[in-house]
This record gives structure tokens, C-alpha cells and sequence, in this order.
């Protein structure tokens, strides 16, 4: 597990976020659990003096004194109001606020930043302190803010820039310039790193809540939690096949938010019962033979692969894929000669290409027949490998399509 959460730190430390925060290369762990903070630091008070007392209006506050308003608790309490109006007025310093998340030794400092950065302006430094909370020690001012953050996630994850698309594209802002955020991207940016550290920790309690917190990061946004089961692929099939049950319901609604899949297995179920149901489910989020554009093929370590190699190596053998030496001319007038394939049985019509097109090349090496074609390709292999197929497409047009065969997830 220390190895787990040692690569997690690394890849933490090279994350574009990280980077953009940390000045010290060798304080990359921050945001990782759990910290041991032990500086004796004196909060901003023009900030402190505002939130300190908001904080302890909203602990005696009842349930039906507070509301929710945009993912922040509001206490409908005329003190506290005057207080959040104060604050709002006042330079709100959120590097400082971070210091005392990450370095203060006092619990109630850390307890009133935790609290108080969710009351920040600008949510984007919301987002990077939340980042914070798998790292905190106390597990009550960890679970406290892990409630509060679900909330202010599922309000502002999602949000994308406004605008006219078209009138975008339109922008002329000379050479000199640049463009406003792209209409349609997300605003926000987010890094689940930290919190799959959690999956590798050593109590079952902060599994499930590692997972809890980034189900509800994928139910706003799936492409966190996308990012997140990239990072934490091999601990999550661990945690499917020797969690507690409570851990494994938190798996199966983490997957659920990220893949749509529903799990109908009992939480006692078998080990080979609950991997086999995740690996269902991964190929679906991550397809071993997976388009990444029209022009970018990505082939994944997957018994898929081995399948499309066995098929594609029997027919180029048989000659039954298509034709030799085919002779033409593309759109464009310019001559070509090279193997035209009349059929794509499966899984081989998964590679971008379509019958009746003329490859002519595979790395820059001519392919006039199938022998020439299994020769070329049998040496761009074994993974790691990537070559680069050009063809004549059916309408005439040169295209080409790059290959990467990788040698791991």
C-alpha cells in the first residue's frame, strides 16, 4: 500500500496543479494523507474575524436555520450574515488560508480555514483547497469538510464558460493576443490524485470515503472520475475483491457514477464474482482498442488485442483480407499502388478503416500485398510499438491513421 501511495505522491508532484502551487520540489505530499502539521502560526485576522465567528454561530445552529445556497451553507441567523457580508469586503488572502490547512499544529485554526475557504470568492481556489482535506490528521474536521466540499462540488463541478461558440471562433485578437476561455469548457479544474491516496491507506473507513467523495465528483463531472480510476486502476480492482462489504457498495456506486453500470451482486459475493463485474465495467469506461480521434488509435494490454492480432495474422496468411497490387490515382491525381481490402470481420472493423480502401504504406514502408503488409507489421511489433498505416480512403483522399500498441494500462 506504501508503494501505491508513493506513486500517487509522484504523480501528484507532476500534475500541472501541483506545480502551479508548490514552489519546493521536494514538498510534493502535502495533499496526500495524512500531514503532521507543527507550525505555530498566527491567522489572518482581518479574515479570522469574521469567520471565527461564523464558525461557531453555524455549529449551534439549528438544521432549519440553514440553508443551502450555490453548494454553501447560508445560517439564517442575522449575526452570522453580517459577518459573511464583512468578510466578503475584506482581502481575502487564500494562499494564507492553505498555509494554515497544511501547516498550522492548532486544530481550531485549521478547523475555521476549512470552514471559512469555502466562503472564498473565487472558486477555483475553493476547488484547490478541497484538494486539502485527504491530507488533514483529524478524521472529524477531515469527514466535516468532506461533507461540505460534496455539496459545493456538485453545485460548481459541472459549470462550463457561457457563451456563442461560433461567435468565438470568430475572435480576431491579432498575434499579439488571447483568446477568452473557449465557450463550453469547463471552469473549474480538479485533482482527484489526493483522494484515491485514500484507497491506499490502511483503514477501510477512509477507502469508503475516498471512494464516497469521487462518486460524487463523477455524478457532477464524469471525467474526474474517469482521471481518478485511471490513477487508482490497480487498488480499485483490490478493494472489489478483499473490501468490507461497506467498501464495496462504495466501489460499486463510485463505478456506477463513472460508468452508468449498476452492480446487482450482494456484497458478500465471491472475489472472482465482484472482479469480473469491475472489469466489465472498466472495459466499458476504458475500451481496450479505444479511438481516441480519427486519425489516433490506442491498444491496450486486453485479451481484445490478442483477439484482433490472432484474426487479422490468420486472414493476412489465408488471403482473404483483399487484393494485391492495386493501382490508382487519389483525388488529387497523385498514383498509387498498394493492398486493398475488401472485407473488416470483427474485431478488425474497429480499426478506423473501411472496406474498400487501399493501404499503401505502414511506417513509410511500402505495402503492395498482404505477405509485404504481415512482414511490415510483425516487425513494428511487439508493444510497446506505434506505426503509422496511410491508405486511399474510398472517396480517393490520402488519410492516415497512427497505431499505439502499449505495453501496460
Amino acid at each position: 500500500m506504501r508503494s501505491h501511495l508513493k506513486l500517487l505522491a509522484t504523480a501528484l508532484a507532476l500534475s500541472p496543479l501541483a506545480a502551479a502551487q508548490e514552489a519546493d520540489p521536494n514538498a510534493v505530499d502535502w495533499r496526500m494523507p495524512f500531514r503532521s502539521p507543527q507550525a505555530n502560526l498566527v491567522p489572518p485576522e482581518d479574515m479570522w474575524a469574521h469567520l471565527r465567528p461564523m464558525y461557531e454561530i453555524a455549529r449551534q445552529a439549528a438544521p432549519d436555520n440553514v440553508q443551502i445556497e450555490d453548494g454553501i451553507e447560508v445560517v439564517l441567523d442575522p449575526s452570522w450574515l453580517e459577518h459573511r457580508k464583512a468578510f466578503e469586503a475584506v482581502r481575502q488572502d487564500a494562499g494564507y488560508v492553505s498555509l494554515v490547512l497544511r501547516d498550522s499544529k492548532h486544530v481550531a485554526d485549521r478547523a475555521i480555514a476549512f470552514y471559512g475557504a469555502f466562503y472564498l470568492s473565487d472558486p477555483q481556489q475553493v476547488m484547490q483547497l478541497i484538494e486539502h482535506i485527504p491530507g488533514e490528521p483529524s478524521r472529524g474536521l477531515r469527514e466535516d469538510a468532506y461533507r461540505r466540499a460534496a455539496g459545493y462540488i456538485q453545485a460548481h463541478l459541472g459549470d462550463k464558460v457561457e457563451g456563442d461558440l461560433e461567435a468565438w471562433e470568430k475572435l480576431d485578437v491579432g498575434p499579439a493576443g488571447q483568446r477568452p476561455p473557449r465557450p463550453g469548457e469547463f471552469l473549474f479544474g480538479f485533482d482527484p490524485t489526493a483522494f484515491v491516496a485514500l484507497w491506499s491507506v490502511d483503514d477501510d473507513r477512509d477507502h469508503e470515503q475516498g471512494l464516497w467523495f469521487l462518486a460524487r465528483c463523477a455524478d457532477a463531472r464524469q471525467g474526474i472520475g474517469v482521471a481518478a480510476w485511471m490513477l487508482g486502476r490497480d487498488r480499485l480492482r483490490e478493494l472489489a475483491a478483499s473490501g468490507s462489504p461497506k467498501v464495496r457498495v462504495a466501489v460499486a456506486d463510485f463505478v456506477r457514477a463513472v460508468s452508468g453500470l449498476t452492480c446487482t451482486l450482494e456484497a458478500d459475493a465471491s472475489a472472482d464474482d465482484w472482479v469480473a463485474w469491475l472489469s466489465k465495467a472498466h472495459d466499458e469506461v476504458f475500451p481496450p482498442l479505444r479511438c481516441v480521434s480519427a486519425g489516433l488509435y490506442d491498444l491496450y494490454p486486453h485479451a481484445d488485442r490478442d483477439e484482433l492480432a490472432r484474426v487479422g495474422r490468420a486472414h493476412l496468411a489465408a488471403g482473404t483480407l483483399g487484393t494485391d497490387n492495386v493501382l490508382g490515382s487519389t483525388k488529387a491525381g497523385l498514383p498509387y499502388r498498394g493492398f486493398r481490402i475488401e472485407k473488416l470481420p470483427a474485431p478488425l472493423d474497429q480499426l478506423g478503416l473501411e472496406p474498400g480502401c487501399v493501404l499503401i504504406s505502414v511506417n513509410g514502408t511500402p505495402t503492395p500485398t498482404s505477405a509485404r503488409l504481415t512482414q511490415v507489421l510483425e516487425r513494428a511489433l511487439p508493444a510497446p510499438a506505434q506505426f503509422v498505416a496511410e491508405f486511399v480512403d474510398v472517396a480517393g483522399r490520402n488519410k492516415a491513421i497512427r497505431y499505439r500498441v502499449l505495453a501496460s494500462w
